[in-house]
């Protein structure tokens, strides 16, 4: 929540100078499923999107989430053992000028050592985009960094 609330008054004092989005993806044990959120900049993701979000919590109407729903779906891609996995839409949350989305992988497959995570969001609209990548697996964490021009990279369990 602090970070949260720093990152928020640095845009607004200098303008947002930067572009960086934060995935974070965990398996939950107890469901079986890959727990995803991407953070980030609002107005970024309105730019992207060509349309503006109305600040709303998870669970309410996701009508107007369709051109959202479709940017991430063709931002995002998760392989585990070399096959594609659908991360599936829950909804987004607003804090701020920080837009928070949810999404999940239901029967993920965590016993797998090699995963491949593609992160372009925002790339066809910053040049100094850049997205970082945290996947947690039964305690165990491996991250990624992504700039333009970059898909599909491993995270790898051994």
């Amino acid at each position: 929540m602090i970070h949260t609330l720093l990152v928020s008054f640095m845009s607004i004092l200098l303008g947002h100078p930067f572009h960086t989005s934060i995935t974070t993806c965990e398996y939950n044990g107890e469901t079986d499923n890959l727990e995803l959120s991407i953070r980030v900049f609002t107005d970024d993701l309105e730019q992207a999107i060509g349309q503006a979000l109305e600040n709303r919590k998870p669970g309410t109407s996701m009508a107007k989430d369709s051109a959202l729903q479709k940017y991430v779906g063709e931002h995002l891609g998760i392989r585990a053992g070399g096959v594609d996995l659908k991360p599936l839409y829950i909804g987004r949350e607003t804090e701020y000028d920080i837009t928070y989305l949810y999404l999940e992988v239901p029967s993920f497959p965590e016993r797998e050592k090699k995963y491949q995570v593609k992160q372009t969001i925002l790339f066809d609209q910053f040049e100094d985009q850049s997205n970082i990548v945290h996947l947690k697996i039964g305690g165990r964490n491996q991250s990624q960094f992504y700039v333009p021009g970059e898909t599909f990279k491993p995270l790898l369990f051994e």
